[in-house]
Order: C-alpha cells, then structure tokens, then sequence
C-alpha cells in the first residue's frame, strides 16, 4: 500500500491546478533541455499529471509512472493526450526497453535516501538515450 493516497494528495493542495507552477517549471525546463516535437520523455512521479499534460504538447511522447494508482487514477480522469503512456511503477525498479531523451524526476529524489538516490541515478543512466539529459 502506497503512502500517496488520496489523503496525501488532499492534505496537500495537490488535486488542484497550481496556475503559476506550470508556466514557471516549464520554463525552467525549456532552459536546460531540448522539449522539441521529437523528444521522448520518461517523467518519473508524474502525480496527478499537471505536468504531464503541458509536456505532451511539446514533445514526441511521454512515458509518466508514479507510485500512486490514485494518482494517476485522476490524471486518467482529467484526460491524457493520446502521446502519453500512464504507468503504475516504483521509480526504484521500473524497467522498460525504451530510451529517452529526458528523463525528467521533479520532487522525487529528495523522497529516497542515500542509497535509494545512488539506485536511482544508475537507473536514470540505464534510461538515457546517448546525449539525453536528467533533470532532478
């Protein structure tokens, strides 16, 4: 059982639009990586997908996983472009044969301890294609 149940999300606000965080984040983003028409995204905790949607309309495809079934439960529900690809996943043993050009992993890293955060970025490498970037 996951700790990000819909609690969680209440408890924080997070069911709701945040109207100056998106602009905000994917500008900051637009700065350090290419987000073009053919980039493939891998974004890891993708939550209730209030990025994942933005995202979807600037590049190829995005693969977004999250721990949390309720999570993306709401994001399915508040409707998904048909580039994305919603996957219940444990960010610590998610496998997949796809490369990608950014893997993209916002508010979760700081969530792992020093070990989990050195499993991590092996597994960032291992998603990597050649070039691409992580951004934490």
């Amino acid at each position: 059982m996951t700790p990000y149940g819909p609690e969680y999300y209440a408890a924080r606000r997070m069911s709701r639009g945040n109207e100056e965080h998106v602009p905000r984040t994917m500008a900051k983003l637009r700065r350090v990586v290419d987000l073009g028409p053919g980039t493939r995204l891998l974004e890891v905790g993708c939550g209730l997908g209030t990025l994942t949607r933005p995202l979807a309309a600037e590049v190829a495809s995005v693969s977004a996983i999250d721990l949390s079934a309720h999570a993306l439960a709401q994001a399915r529900a508040a409707g998904v472009p048909a580039n994305v690809d919603l996957v219940e996943a444990d960010a610590l043993t998610f496998r997949t044969r796809s490369k990608f050009d950014v893997v993209l992993a916002m508010a979760v890293f700081e969530h792992f301890d020093a070990g989990e955060q050195a499993r991590f970025l092996e597994r960032a490498r291992g998603w990597l294609a050649p070039g691409g970037r992580l951004v934490l």
